[in-house]
């Protein structure tokens, strides 16, 4: 991480995501072959879909909102996040 970079591990919950418009995020599952997420506030909104190790559809997503969130539902995932 540096003054345009921040990184999160999302264990369990979500990531709330503000004052961040604009930001890009990418998103990969993180020891382990899968996760699980749902987006709001983000271009491509994504419900309950899984996210694989080997396939990086989680990849350069734009927050649109003021108020965006990441929600983890089954796995580990590293979160990147380009401001």
């Amino acid at each position: 991480a540096d003054d345009h970079c921040r990184v999160f591990l999302l264990t369990n919950g979500k990531l709330g995501l503000k004052q961040m418009k604009g930001t890009i995020v990418s998103v990969f599952p993180f020891g382990c072959p899968y996760c699980t997420v749902t987006y709001h506030g983000l271009e491509y909104p994504l419900t309950c879909h899984p996210l694989y190790s080997d396939q990086p559809k989680g990849v350069s997503n734009v927050i649109l909102d003021n108020d965006a969130e990441i929600i983890l539902h089954d796995g580990n995932a590293l979160i990147i996040a380009q401001f």
